[in-house]
């Protein structure tokens, strides 16, 4: 998991406690610890290089994210600076 923070750290992503997620505004992308550990770093780096251009937000969970869970979360992250 080491080289994996190293990986999220040097694209921006923090670490967000609470919710045990890491994430990136500017790519609006969210991903799970759960989905981090579970899968390579070359996923990884894949999924972050990805493109975005949905404009809303990208979200990796392992079981899937619910519209509440996913809207609290985009509401959490839009009002925090």
């Amino acid at each position: 998991m080491k080289i994996k923070k190293e990986i999220l750290n040097s694209n921006d992503f923090q670490y967000h406690f609470k919710r045990d997620i890491y994430y990136n505004k500017l790519s609006k992308k969210i991903f799970s610890t759960e989905i981090i550990q579970d899968n390579t770093e070359d996923w990884l780096v894949d999924k972050i290089q990805e493109r975005n251009n949905t404009g809303s937000w990208q979200i990796y969970f392992n079981d899937g994210c619910t519209l509440e869970m996913k809207n609290e979360l985009i509401s959490e992250l839009d009002r925090s600076c």
